[in-house]
């Protein structure tokens, strides 16, 4: 047999998946979404929930591994007192407390398993791009309009996806508060 045919390694051990994308990762903990202090779960309730989570994610502060002559300068971490806050409605960046983050995680796994599906990728999209918040002004990154641009519709369908997924996350928020209450 020549080389040309023959296995290697590398093939051998990762042949059973796709390099698009590989099997499908489930939380290896089912942790506890964070329900409302009165147990009244409603849009309201989970809009705010979405919200609080994307304002997190989006204050983590961003590192990781560039290459070589690439740098990352975090700009918003260091502000300008006299000039950024002379307005009184910015709001000073905040890093997250760890709770804050473990909540942000377990929303973020809620939402994956609840708008897991081929029929609901436009839905999850929509929920992902319309829940991040920016921690300065504590307004969505995407506002209808572009996040209509974003998914390749028009605002009102864009808005019609979100309350969607809205809907549905709010019937399984609920059956899970049934679930802890039982």
């Amino acid at each position: 047999m020549n080389a040309m045919n023959q296995r290697t390694s590398f093939a051998a051990s990762h042949s059973r998946h796709s390099f698009t994308g590989g099997p499908k990762t489930r939380a290896k903990t089912k942790r506890p979404i964070p329900m409302p202090a009165d147990g009244q779960v409603d849009e309201r309730w989970l809009e705010s929930l979405l919200y609080d989570s994307g304002e997190v994610l989006m204050a983590l502060v961003v590192k990781g591994v560039r290459p070589v002559g690439y740098f990352s300068v975090q700009l918003d971490t260091m502000p300008n007192v006299s000039t950024d806050y002379a307005d009184k409605q910015a709001r000073l960046r905040r890093i997250p407390s760890p709770k804050e983050i473990s909540d942000m995680d377990a929303v973020l796994d809620w939402i994956n398993d609840a708008l897991y599906g081929a029929s609901l990728t436009e839905v999850r999209r929509a929920i992902f791009y319309r829940m991040l918040v920016k921690p300065k002004t504590g307004r969505p990154l995407y506002p209808w309009r572009k996040l209509g641009e974003e998914l390749g519709c028009n605002k009102d369908t864009a808005r019609g996806r979100w309350n969607d997924g809205v809907r549905i996350l709010t019937a399984s928020a609920k059956r899970r508060a049934a679930r802890r209450a039982a």
